[in-house]
C-alpha cells in the first residue's frame, strides 16, 4: 500500500497488536487494489469492544475510506474481533467494487457516444 494511508484506532479492551494491525492492512490491501489509480486514497479503521455483562462483550470494526470521487463507511459486530474485520472490509470492498464498476461503465457510455458522433461526421 505505497500510495495510501492506513489507520488503524483500538479502543476498550481491544489490544493493537503487530498481528491485528497486519490482519487489517492484509483485509484492505484487497481494497486498494481496486483503487491503486487513485493516490488520495485514505482508510480509518477503529476497533472496539461492545455490549454489557449481560450480553457479553461483542468486537466491532469501523472502516471509513475516502477515495477521490467517493466516501465508503462500513461496521459490523461479531463475537470474534477477526470475524468484525473480515465482515466490515467484505462490506466495503462491495462497496468501493460497486462504485469503481459505475464509474467505468459510465465512462465506457460516454466513450461510446463520442465515437458514434465521429461515425456521423465520417459518413456524411
Amino acid at each position: 500500500m505505497a500510495h495510501t494511508q492506513l489507520l488503524v484506532k483500538a479502543s476498550g479492551a481491544v489490544m493493537l497488536t503487530d498481528e491485528v494491525t497486519e490482519y487489517v492492512e492484509q483485509k484492505l490491501g484487497k481494497i486498494f487494489k481496486l483503487l491503486s489509480s487513485d493516490p488520495t486514497a485514505h482508510a480509518d479503521v477503529e476497533l472496539c469492544t461492545t455490549g454489557g455483562s449481560r450480553t457479553g462483550e461483542e468486537f466491532r470494526a469501523e472502516i471509513n475510506l475516502s477515495f477521490a470521487g467517493g466516501f465508503v463507511r462500513a461496521e459490523a459486530t461479531c463475537p470474534t474481533l477477526h470475524a468484525a474485520i473480515d465482515q466490515a472490509g467484505d462490506e466495503a470492498r462491495r462497496e468501493v467494487q460497486k462504485h469503481v464498476t459505475k464509474h467505468r461503465d459510465l465512462l465506457r457510455r460516454g466513450a461510446t457516444k463520442v465515437k458514434d458522433l465521429f461515425r456521423y461526421w465520417r459518413g456524411s
